[in-house]
């Protein structure tokens, strides 16, 4: 009888944890919008983004862009759209959008902090800059000559920004336990620096144009970007 214990205190344990993950997230930190509507996952990207807005006008550009899927499940992502955008200065801003219908615990976006590490970058910065409705992270990160600003945010379902993959498992396992599956997204904005180029002035113009590009898309299009 006394064997039994143990084993009855480990159950009572793991409910215990379960129905914490049940209950809600806000103890690991992430920002946390109440429940709703699934964030529009039919709409296609690649036709409804616009492809010119505000001062931005979509164009062919040279520039190989950092794989959001790289060291990860490419087959993960329902669709992945990438773009380069030009303002009338002649700056250019390239556009990831990757997007995951159903999401389980290995199969969610990939932080660009990992891709780019992945991909021989030294990540120089790494900061949160929550301004709403634009809650980001900033990176900066290099690979000899090539100096990169980014602007990011990562959404899994009605959260942001996960401080880690084990806290994104729990958040996902509460959502199973709930009953239903979820999509996520992972929007990201770069900008290649030339010597001397300021990476405050990068990461505020990457802000404004992920602000022009949400305010400039259809209502379908920034329920997925930024969930209900």
């Amino acid at each position: 009888m006394n064997r039994a214990a143990p084993d009855w205190r480990l159950a009572l344990a793991l409910a215990a944890l379960l129905l914490a993950a049940a209950w809600g997230v806000r103890a690991v930190g992430w920002p946390v919008r109440p429940a709703a509507a699934p964030a529009a996952p039919g709409v296609a990207l690649a036709d409804a983004v616009p492809r010119r807005f505000g001062g931005w006008a979509e164009v062919a550009d040279g520039a190989v862009q950092v794989d959001a899927a790289m060291a990860a499940n490419e087959s993960a992502y329902s669709e992945q759209l990438l773009r380069s955008y030009q303002d009338r200065d002649g700056r250019t801003v390239m556009l990831t959008l990757a997007h995951i219908a159903q999401m389980h615990p290995y199969a969610t976006p990939h932080a660009p902090d990992t891709c780019y590490a992945g991909a021989g970058f030294e990540i120089q910065s790494l900061t949160p800059a929550p301004r709403p409705p634009l809650m980001v992270r900033r990176m900066l990160a290099q690979r000899g000559l090539r100096r990169e600003a980014v602007v990011f945010w990562m959404r899994l379902g009605d959260v942001y920004d996960p401080p880690s993959s084990a806290a994104t498992r729990w958040h996902l396992l509460r959502n199973r336990l709930r009953g239903g599956p979820e999509d996520g997204i992972l929007v990201r904005a770069s900008q290649l620096l030339d010597v001397g180029d300021d990476p405050a002035a990068a990461h505020a113009r990457l802000e404004g144009f992920l602000g022009e590009l949400l305010a400039a898309s259809p209502e379908a299009v920034r329920r997925k970007l930024r969930g209900p």
